[in-house]
């Protein structure tokens, strides 16, 4: 067994802490605020670098947001329709029987 690998072992055997998850997910909540101090502070030739990796990471975002949206939403497939098909709101009433009947 590698040296390295004695945190994934014991973790392997005995999990994690109790409260391991919800540290982690604080953890992550936090790091926005963290980060956008940090966008306020730096100056310079560095907040150059780094408002440019910032909106490299939301444009990215973006992209798999929206990539995922598509997928999530049904489009019309044109192929099933016939060519001069009519809605059927456009059709005329004349075959229809229901009426309201209203006993004499």
């Amino acid at each position: 067994m590698p040296q390295h690998e004695y945190i994934e072992s014991h973790r392997k055997r005995f999990g994690y802490r109790l409260d391991y998850h919800e540290k982690k997910r604080k953890k992550e909540s936090r790091e926005t605020h963290e980060r956008s101090k940090k966008a306020k502070k730096l100056i310079g030739l560095k907040a150059k670098f780094y408002h440019k990796q910032r909106h490299a990471e939301k444009i990215q975002m973006k992209t798999t947001s929206k990539m995922q949206e598509k997928r999530n939403t049904k489009q019309k497939n044109d192929a099933k329709t016939p060519q001069g098909a009519v809605p059927s709101y456009l059709l005329d009433r004349e075959g229809q029987t229901r009426q309201k009947y209203f006993p004499t």
